[in-house]
Protein backbone atom coordinates (compact mmCIF):
# COMPACT_ATOMS: atom_id res chain seq x y z
CA UNK A 1 0.00 0.00 0.00
CA UNK A 2 1.44 3.38 -0.94
CA UNK A 3 2.29 5.74 1.88
CA UNK A 4 4.36 8.81 2.59
CA UNK A 5 5.98 10.23 5.70
CA UNK A 6 5.25 13.90 6.36
CA UNK A 7 7.63 15.92 8.55
CA UNK A 8 8.62 19.54 9.03
CA UNK A 9 6.74 22.61 10.17
CA UNK A 10 3.08 21.67 10.37
CA UNK A 11 0.28 24.10 11.03
CA UNK A 12 -3.41 23.25 10.80
CA UNK A 13 -3.64 25.24 7.56
CA UNK A 14 -0.56 23.71 5.91
CA UNK A 15 -1.61 20.21 6.95
CA UNK A 16 -5.17 20.65 5.71
CA UNK A 17 -3.96 22.03 2.37
CA UNK A 18 -1.49 19.20 1.94
CA UNK A 19 -3.94 16.44 2.88
CA UNK A 20 -6.68 17.83 0.63
CA UNK A 21 -4.27 17.60 -2.30
CA UNK A 22 -2.68 14.26 -1.37
CA UNK A 23 -6.01 12.48 -0.88
CA UNK A 24 -7.81 14.22 -3.76
CA UNK A 25 -9.81 11.86 -5.95
CA UNK A 26 -8.11 13.24 -9.09
CA UNK A 27 -5.04 11.17 -8.15
CA UNK A 28 -7.00 7.95 -8.55
CA UNK A 29 -9.99 6.73 -6.60
CA UNK A 30 -8.90 3.10 -6.86
CA UNK A 31 -5.67 3.72 -4.93
CA UNK A 32 -5.71 3.71 -1.15
CA UNK A 33 -3.15 6.22 0.06
CA UNK A 34 -1.74 6.56 3.55
CA UNK A 35 0.19 9.27 5.31
CA UNK A 36 2.32 9.08 8.45
CA UNK A 37 2.72 12.46 10.14
CA UNK A 38 5.75 12.63 12.43
CA UNK A 39 6.24 15.59 14.75
CA UNK A 40 8.62 16.05 17.70
CA UNK A 41 5.73 16.67 20.11
CA UNK A 42 2.25 15.36 20.73
CA UNK A 43 -0.72 16.58 18.70
CA UNK A 44 -1.98 18.60 21.66
CA UNK A 45 0.83 21.13 21.04
CA UNK A 46 -0.72 22.24 17.73
CA UNK A 47 -4.10 23.93 18.17
CA UNK A 48 -6.90 22.17 16.28
CA UNK A 49 -4.64 19.37 15.05
CA UNK A 50 -6.81 16.78 16.80
CA UNK A 51 -9.77 18.01 14.70
CA UNK A 52 -7.86 17.26 11.50
CA UNK A 53 -6.59 13.88 12.74
CA UNK A 54 -10.11 12.80 13.69
CA UNK A 55 -11.85 13.84 10.46
CA UNK A 56 -13.65 10.80 9.12
CA UNK A 57 -12.06 11.11 5.68
CA UNK A 58 -8.56 10.81 7.21
CA UNK A 59 -9.29 8.56 10.18
CA UNK A 60 -7.96 5.35 8.59
CA UNK A 61 -5.39 6.86 6.24
CA UNK A 62 -3.53 9.29 8.50
CA UNK A 63 -1.35 8.18 11.41
CA UNK A 64 0.42 10.46 13.89
CA UNK A 65 3.76 9.50 15.41
CA UNK A 66 5.57 11.56 18.01
CA UNK A 67 9.23 11.55 17.08
CA UNK A 68 12.00 13.28 15.20
CA UNK A 69 13.63 12.45 11.87
CA UNK A 70 17.00 12.90 13.58
CA UNK A 71 16.50 9.69 15.59
CA UNK A 72 16.95 6.39 13.72
CA UNK A 73 14.52 4.65 16.10
CA UNK A 74 11.76 7.15 15.22
CA UNK A 75 12.42 6.69 11.50
CA UNK A 76 12.14 2.91 11.98
CA UNK A 77 8.78 3.38 13.73
CA UNK A 78 7.55 5.26 10.63
CA UNK A 79 8.89 2.55 8.29
CA UNK A 80 10.59 5.38 6.42
CA UNK A 81 12.65 2.93 4.34
CA UNK A 82 9.44 1.49 2.89
CA UNK A 83 7.78 4.89 2.27
CA UNK A 84 7.16 6.02 -1.28
CA UNK A 85 8.33 9.51 -0.31
CA UNK A 86 9.25 11.73 2.59
CA UNK A 87 7.71 15.19 2.34
CA UNK A 88 9.17 18.07 4.36
CA UNK A 89 6.86 21.01 4.95
CA UNK A 90 8.88 24.20 5.38
CA UNK A 91 8.04 27.17 7.54
CA UNK A 92 7.14 29.81 4.98
CA UNK A 93 7.24 32.51 7.67
CA UNK A 94 10.80 31.74 8.84
CA UNK A 95 13.27 34.62 8.89
CA UNK A 96 16.23 32.23 8.75
CA UNK A 97 16.38 29.97 5.70
CA UNK A 98 18.81 27.62 7.47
Amino acid sequence: MPFIVLIGTVSPTSLTNFLEEYFHKDHGEDITRHCVLMQPYGPEKIPDLHLILNKSKYLHNLKYIEGTPLEPHDLDRCFVEKADAVIILSDKFSFDAD
